[in-house]
């Protein structure tokens, strides 16, 4: 688990939720032993996007967006924080597009 702590950056941060989604996502769907935690963020992006969408891994990316919600133990700026990073994550795996932001039918 990446420590929060020691990235330097405060809680309530969208992008370190995003990252974090990012690399548990990418260490359940490549069956990793262990986060990669030397990969930046446009590499994870990449292997993640290249992965074929199946409905496993819609499963798998609603299993990672679901679990580090459970984790979040604080209020304010901590779920304002996971939900900025769920946008982005679910931008990523091909949930959410501008297309669908501009339709009012949806």
């Amino acid at each position: 688990m990446v420590k929060l702590q020691n990235m330097g950056v405060k809680m309530g941060c969208t992008d370190i939720s995003y990252k974090i989604m990012c690399q548990r996502f990418d260490k359940l769907i490549y069956s990793r032993k262990d986060i990669d935690l030397s990969a930046d963020i446009k590499e994870l992006e990449n292997r993640i996007q290249s992965k074929e969408h199946t409905p496993e891994y819609y499963f798998n990316a609603g299993v990672i967006a679901r679990g580090y919600l459970d984790e979040i133990h604080e209020n304010g700026d901590a779920v304002n924080a996971y939900i900025g990073g769920l946008n982005q994550f679910c931008w990523l795996i091909g949930l959410d597009n501008e297309e669908d932001d501009n339709d009012e039918n949806n």
